[in-house]
């Protein structure tokens, strides 16, 4: 059995560990930050971060 790495992303100087998709009706991305916090944004807004260079995967 191998474990699940997460991949890394760095939002506005940010970093986070991406904990995967929702869809509740929006789709949204769930991110944990370095303090351990949860922060969930919509997969729209997400790719418009990477689009326009304010997002990144590491």
């Amino acid at each position: 059995m191998t474990a699940k790495i997460n991949k890394s992303v760095e939002i506005a100087g940010t970093r986070y560990e991406m904990l995967g998709t929702m869809n509740d009706g929006d789709c949204k991305v769930r991110l944990k930050n370095t303090k351990g916090e949860v922060v969930e944004m919509t997969c729209d807004s997400f790719i418009d971060q990477l689009n326009n260079g304010t997002a990144r995967y590491l």
